[in-house]
């Protein structure tokens, strides 16, 4: 058992990277190295939420289905109910991103530099989408 204190920021990539390393290594025992504190936490909450997102689409997307069938009885109507829920899904993902990843309306907001972050166990993951992007979590990663 051993224990350590690292100068990254428990978001940094290098601080990730660590994490990553120390739980390749070969434990002392049969199992594997366990690693805590907030950079593992956020890693394993990002893997679980992956794991377990496509389950929760389709469990979405197939209740809205068979309720607008069992409601309508039409495959229209249960079609354009799918693809504008998607849509306005996108839309609202897309505002929280512009407004809280990209920055904008950063004044109205009244925050200071270091407070516009996401925070990492926030509702909406932005730290997702910023990994898929390449774009940053605060105007400061700029």
């Amino acid at each position: 058992m051993g224990g350590g204190v690292t100068a990254f920021s428990r978001s940094d990539q290098q601080a990730r990277d660590l994490v990553r390393e120390i739980r390749a290594l070969p434990g002392p025992g049969p199992g594997p190295v366990l690693v805590g504190g907030e950079t593992a936490a956020m890693i394993d909450e990002e893997q679980t939420i992956g794991r377990m997102l496509g389950l929760v689409a389709v469990l979405i997307v197939g209740a809205t289905a068979v309720a607008l069938w069992c409601f309508t009885r039409s495959l229209v109507i249960l079609l354009k109910a799918l693809i504008m829920n998607a849509l306005s899904f996108g839309a609202a993902f897309g505002i929280a991103v512009w407004v809280f990843q990209e920055g904008h309306l950063h004044g109205q907001r009244g925050h200071g530099a270091d407070d516009c972050c996401v925070g990492e166990r926030s509702p909406v993951d932005l730290r997702r989408w910023r990994s898929m992007t390449g774009g940053a979590c605060c105007v400061g990663d700029r």
